[in-house]
């Protein structure tokens, strides 16, 4: 016979020991099924309900209701994509940004224009009324809604080759002499005087000279056979939301046929950069 007993023994099961709270929550196992099942009391239950709503109404706000998406200065719906408050930045592939909250990022070129190819006579020249000293223009015009980030002039020389000078100068190439950078005070204050059936020549009366505070010298004197470029900053100069003009003239050369080897032809570019507003 063996000495093994076979012994049998259900635990107690006992439902009422086992109901816990946990959180203020009643749960209590189901004889029957042995499921955990919780017993919500009215008040949790209007809790419960509270909260959803709130989440429900978070939903709704995020996206307006009517199928856009919002944030605090953000608009994404039927009509596109709205920015508010400027808070907009689009950079470029280099990291450049291109719109910003000052606007969109522009720039502008101004050109001067004259009679040879775009250039304008310089320096000393003899016309049937006498020897004069010609000047070159350039004139801007910058919008009301921009901000000027930079503002820089490229003024240019081109030089002539002279051979068979009849005053005595040497064959070689001749810059104009002597330039002086100006700011015309009154940009309506511009006429031309024609004397008989001579050259025509234009007259303004007030302008101011700038070329220190743009060039770093009062006077610019190029040389050599190829074009000859100076650069400043005129930005201070600039006349937002209005025209500006400046001139180049050769200034404190006698005007003699002797120094009418210093000519040559001018061009201005005036490269601005800012941000136009809306």
């Amino acid at each position: 016979m063996s000495n093994w007993m076979k012994i049998s023994r259900t635990p107690e099961y006992n439902p009422s020991k086992i109901e816990r709270k946990v959180n203020q929550l009643e749960f209590r196992i189901d004889e029957q099924s042995g499921l955990i099942t919780q017993k919500v009391s009215k008040d949790d239950m209007s809790s419960m309900i509270l909260q959803n709503a709130e989440s429900v109404v978070t939903a709704i706000n995020s996206t307006d209701g009517v199928g856009r998406i919002k944030t605090t200065n953000v608009i994404i719906d039927e009509k596109g994509l709205t920015i508010d408050n400027g808070s907009l930045i689009v950079k470029d592939k280099n990291n450049k940004a291109i719109v910003t909250s000052n606007g969109l990022k522009m720039k502008y070129l101004f050109v001067s224009t004259g009679t040879w190819n775009g250039w304008s006579p310089i320096g000393i020249y003899e016309a049937p009324d006498g020897v004069q000293s010609y000047e070159a223009l350039l004139f801007v015009y910058i919008p009301e809604n921009f901000i000027i980030e930079s503002a820089i002039l490229h003024t240019k020389s081109l030089p002539f080759y002279r051979t068979n000078e009849p005053y005595g100068a040497p064959d070689g190439f001749y810059h104009a002499k002597q330039m002086a950078l100006h700011l015309v005070q009154d940009e309506s204050d511009i006429s031309v005087w024609i004397d008989g059936y001579s050259t025509e020549k234009v007259r303004i009366t007030d302008k101011l000279q700038i070329s220190k505070d743009v060039w770093g010298i009062d006077k610019w004197s190029p040389e050599g056979r190829y074009v000859q470029i100076i650069t400043g900053n005129v930005k201070n100069y600039l006349n937002e939301g209005g025209r500006t003009v400046f001139l180049v003239q050769s200034r404190g050369m006698a005007a003699t046929v002797e120094n009418t080897r210093y000519q040559g032809l001018l061009q201005m570019e005036l490269e601005v950069s800012g941000f136009l507003r809306g």
